[in-house]
């Protein structure tokens, strides 16, 4: 018998609040922060389970360094 999660390319990848806090390397807390302002992408939520989409956080952190490597102004912080 083999796994779907490995074997099947149609599912979206998903991520936790504690995978995504890792990979942004921010707190848990920092990335309800950052869902509260609009500034993340909304999580999908399956009850108490909630996930990001791998390719919407992609996209997100795309479209934060685009600008920066086409010279373009700098967001302040």
């Amino acid at each position: 018998m083999h796994s779907i999660v490995s074997t099947d390319r149609s599912l979206p990848c998903t991520l936790g609040v504690q995978e995504l806090a890792k990979i942004l390397k921010i707190s848990k807390r920092s990335v309800w922060r950052y869902v509260a302002s609009g500034e993340l992408p909304q999580p999908i939520r399956f009850g108490r389970n909630v996930r990001w989409r791998l390719e919407d956080v992609e996209a997100w952190i795309e479209a934060r360094i685009s600008p920066h490597r086409n010279g373009g102004p700098r967001r302040p912080r």
